[in-house]
């Protein structure tokens, strides 16, 4: 049997000799093969067969041949596979075959282009303030690729099953991780305040838009939130742990600490000095300083202090007195008092001293999450979110020698219930 390069050896010897005779003089190599291309192409075949001869009427109706020449010359060419029959072809398969994975894609839609731009993959792979886990899993939802019931009902071509943490709406990976009633308390919870009802309803969407709209500081934290709410949903589904939202923001705040996206530092190593260090090496007696403490005892309330030097010189002194659940959470209130104090003065670096080394740990997300009370983490992301937006402050320990003063006003805003805010000293002298 012929092959096809020998069926076709009768044209390219008619178009060579046609162009043989001036075409090695004018023409360059690459005019040559666009002429030869030129008039090769409107000889096209069709292989409209019906055994091993031509159908005259599939040619003339379908093809739309109109030059009896043209119609001579297809006829004089015999068909490349005599014994095979015309069949119908599958147009969206490369092969022509026609299978059910490929008409169900056609009918839904899913046979697209991404929309996901070059120079947001950059932004996910180069995101510096973030762990290659959460990296890797903002890459799967960006292909819409997360273990979610509705990417397997996709794949068995099945209804998708209601939310296991809900039950009201399917269980895609956009209700998954924000519309889903836990996941909306979560996003309205966190510093970031988003209202995901008025975000894209398909995931990928969804996403370009927040890689698009965020800052890097904002990306960074929406990424090791959105994380943070994944892992504590899998432990609801699997494990059968409640989502805590106070925990899952707790969390992201602890990542983006610990992956040094918070340029502040709490708690250097060469601040955590021996008591016996005397206190020009440890608080400086230039700059702004700002020393606190916290008093707490059962049954009788919880008290605060703080006091602030600028060159060593006292500016202000507050003492409050309330309500606190355990020593730590006074702790707490005395450095988010002292915090407020600070940004009233418009104060842009200050050094900030507790004698409670319990703060620098879980400000450095250093203790179990499961070991601090609720209310402590949530006071403990409000500070985290003040520093966050001031680079300058740092906060170190202190031994309780040289936080002695704030102590003793600590103690004595809960035993005399004081909500005092003075400028000079003394003034408790009659008490």
């Amino acid at each position: 049997m012929a092959t096809k390069a020998q069926h076709y050896d009768y044209l390219v010897d008619k178009v060579v000799a046609k162009l043989h005779p001036w075409k090695a003089r004018l023409l360059s190599p690459a005019a040559k093969v666009v002429l030869i291309k030129s008039v090769i192409e409107p000889l096209v075949l069709y292989s409209m067969g019906a055994g091993s001869q031509w159908d005259s009427s599939k040619l003339v109706n379908a093809i739309g041949f109109h030059a009896s020449l043209y119609l001579a010359c297809v006829f004089k060419i015999p068909p490349l596979k005599p014994d095979v029959q015309d069949r119908l072809i599958f147009k969206p398969a490369v092969s022509g075959n026609f299978s059910y994975k490929g008409a169900c894609n056609l009918l839904e839609g899913s046979v697209n282009q991404s929309t996901v731009g070059s120079g947001i993959w950059k932004a996910v792979w180069d995101c510096p303030g973030t762990l290659p886990r959460t990296k890797m899993f903002i890459w799967k939802l960006l292909h819409d690729a997360i273990p979610v019931k509705a990417s397997f009902s996709k794949r068995l071509r099945t209804t998708a099953p209601p939310c296991d943490v809900c039950g009201l709406d399917a269980d895609d990976a956009m209700h998954a991780l924000f519309l889903c009633p836990k996941a909306r308390q979560c996003w309205l919870a966190s510093s970031l305040g988003l209202r995901v009802d008025m975000l894209p309803q398909q995931i990928v969407p969804a996403m370009v838009f927040f890689f698009q709209q965020l800052d890097r500081q904002q990306l960074v934290l929406f990424a090791n939130t959105l994380w943070s709410f994944w892992k504590a949903r899998c432990k609801e589904v699997y494990e059968g742990k409640k989502i805590m939202v106070h925990q899952v923001l707790w969390d992201a705040a602890s990542l983006n600490v610990l992956t040094n996206f918070i340029e502040v530092p709490f708690g250097r190593k060469n601040s955590l000095n021996n008591a016996a260090t005397p206190s020009t090496q440890l608080i400086p007696d230039t700059g702004k300083v700002c020393k606190m403490d916290g008093s707490f005892k059962e049954g009788e309330g919880a008290g605060w202090a703080y006091t602030l030097y600028d060159n060593n010189v006292l500016t202000e002194y507050g003492l409050t007195a309330g309500e606190a659940i355990c020593p730590l959470h006074a702790e707490m209130l005395a450095l988010k008092a002292a915090l407020h104090a600070t940004m009233q003065h418009d104060w842009l670096e200050v050094i900030f001293y507790t004698d409670c080394e319990v703060i620098i740990k879980v400000l450095n997300g250093l203790l179990p999450p499961e070991t601090v009370d609720w209310r402590v983490y949530t006071l403990a992301l409000d500070i985290i979110s003040i520093m966050k937006f001031h680079s300058n402050f740092s906060c170190y320990h202190a031994p309780r020698d040289l936080l002695r003063q704030e102590h003793d006003l600590a103690n004595l805003a809960r035993l005399k219930d004081l909500n005092v805010i003075g400028y000079t000293f003394p003034l408790f002298s009659g008490m």
